[in-house]
């Protein structure tokens, strides 16, 4: 059994979350051959400050929705 996690900034549409979702299902499916009955999927999502990226937290390097 497989799981994939992403993290993402808040603030993505929906639609867009969908996509990445099916998106990590295609790309383990590809690699794996395992069925969708047994892969599991979780996206977090969190404001700006609580990613940091090149020691500067990401709300500060670019704008994140919400924020």
């Amino acid at each position: 059994m497989s799981i994939s996690s992403c993290e993402l900034c808040a603030g993505r549409k929906d639609e867009q979350k969908r996509a990445l979702s099916q998106g990590l299902i295609q790309a383990v499916r590809a690699v794996t051959d395992e069925p969708l009955s047994e892969m599991s999927r979780v996206i977090r999502e969190g404001l700006g400050i609580h990613f940091i990226e090149v020691g500067e937290h990401l709300a500060n390097r670019r704008r994140c929705s919400h924020e």
